[in-house]
């Protein structure tokens, strides 16, 4: 019944819009490599529950040595803190890499640049005095989003898309698939911040999503939507699960 009064549909990209089923396109080493270093890089994405996470696993599991002695901890909508013979590690967002102080130099910055000129996400593996690696990843869309985007404006449903994701990721994806509304960067309190803000002016709004970022934006929507193959905290907080 809800359902049938919404205005505006507030999608999350990865996994939602695209298949969730990222690759690594490329992995630039801006130190040396050493083994130890990519071991940790292995270690804690295998740890890890962020769907990227599996990408960089498969790509670096080759020569890579699982550490029992290394901890972790997420960074909601950033990515993973790592520690190691009390050192920390960490692999994230450009978001988290200056959050710890860290600044990016002139050929890591064209390198950013240059990846997500491409549409790609881009995380980086640093530690607090340097960064050691830059990791472009990405996603396919479905192939049925763009119709059923197309169907929905069609209802006269406003199409939003909120994700963590770059920015310039979400607009290439977003102007693939015909929505105009597009956030990227976004963290998760700022997703159900937003989804509020639009039920504060009058609007019924439904959320789909797939992720741990996405539980508190499905919880404040009116009508929540899971992915089956999300997350168990989006299943549990949404309304249905497709």
């Amino acid at each position: 019944e809800m359902l049938a009064r919404v205005d505006v549909l507030c999608l999350d990209k990865t996994g939602t819009i695209t298949k969730g089923k990222p690759w690594v396109n490329e992995m630039n080493w801006f130190v040396p490599e050493e083994s130890n270093i990519k071991s940790i890089l292995y270690t804690m994405e295998k740890s890890s529950e962020h769907p990227l996470a599996d990408a960089i696993v498969d790509f670096i599991k080759n020569g890579s040595e699982f550490l029992k002695d290394l901890t972790i901890h997420n960074v909601t909508g950033q990515g993973v803190v790592g520690v190691y013979d009390s050192k920390k590690y960490f692999i994230g967002n450009e978001a988290l890499l200056h959050q710890n102080g860290m600044n990016l130099s002139d050929d890591e910055k064209q390198w950013l640049v240059d990846q997500v000129s491409l549409a790609r996400t881009v995380v980086f593996f640093f530690d607090e005095s340097r960064v050691f690696a830059g990791i472009s990843i990405s996603d396919q869309l479905k192939d049925s989003s763009k119709n059923a985007i197309a169907l929905l404006h069609n209802l006269d449903i406003s199409c939003v898309i909120l994700t963590g994701d770059n920015e310039q990721v979400a607009k290439v994806v977003a102007k693939e698939v015909g929505i105009n509304r597009v956030y990227g960067n976004v963290l998760p309190a700022e997703k159900s911040a937003f989804i509020e803000k639009l039920q504060q002016d009058g609007k019924v709004v439904a959320m789909v999503g797939d992720g741990v970022n996405d539980s508190a934006a499905l919880a404040q929507a009116d009508v929540s939507i899971a992915m089956g193959k999300g997350s168990d905290i989006a299943m549990e907080v949404a309304t249905m699960t497709i």
